[in-house]
Parts: C-alpha cells; sequence; structure tokens
C-alpha cells in the first residue's frame, strides 16, 4: 500500500524495466474497498507521477483500464461482458475514462 517505498526499491534492484498498476482513488473502486474492506490502497495518477519525477527514470507510460467495475464483468454472460468491455475500452481512453478508470498500469524504463 506505500508506493513511495516500495516502488524506488523496485527500481533500484531492476536491470531495465519496472511494471505496476494501482488503483485509482476517483474509480468505483472506492465503494468496493468500503463495502469489503481488503486494505486495497487507491491512489491518485497526479500522485503516483509527480512521485515518478522525483525518481530518475528515462521514460514512463501509463494505461489505464476498467471504468465499469471490472467485477461486473464476472456476472455478465459472454456475448453482454464482451460488448461491455468494448464501451468501457472507449470510455478509458478519453479524459473522464482516464481520470475515472479502475486501474491504472504503468511501464517505467530505467
Amino acid at each position: 500500500p506505500h508506493i513511495e517505498y516500495f516502488l524506488p526499491e523496485m527500481i533500484r534492484v531492476s536491470n531495465d524495466k519496472v511494471i505496476f498498476d494501482t488503483f485509482n482513488a476517483y474509480s468505483a473502486r472506492f465503494l468496493y474497498n468500503w463495502i469489503l474492506p481488503m486494505d486495497s490502497k487507491l491512489h491518485k495518477n497526479s500522485d503516483i507521477s509527480k512521485l515518478l519525477l522525483n525518481i530518475n527514470t528515462k521514460s514512463v507510460k501509463s494505461t489505464n483500464d476498467f471504468f465499469f467495475p471490472y467485477g461486473l464483468y464476472r456476472k455478465l454472460p459472454f456475448l453482454f461482458a464482451k460488448g461491455v468491455k468494448y464501451l468501457d475500452s472507449r470510455m478509458t481512453s478519453t479524459d473522464v475514462g482516464k481520470r475515472f478508470s479502475t486501474v491504472s498500469y504503468w511501464s517505467i524504463s530505467i
């Protein structure tokens, strides 16, 4: 849960690249954490970006996924879930979708 501690250590022991994901503080995940507390830490993407600026990296790339709560996909029939996932991927490519997506994937080159 304390990315400010583990991320510098991951970078220190890596030869080339570090890949990790975070749960977004502005996503529907906050409701999930409230209903079923599992000690998942939610992060603001802006805080992660600021942290990465202070660490010696060559490049940082991030992508976002799951605008709709991803537990929804487990409950839907495959054909319907496929359509929802298509809408989801379109949504996460927008500025609003990026802000409210559930998961952010980060790739750092060292």
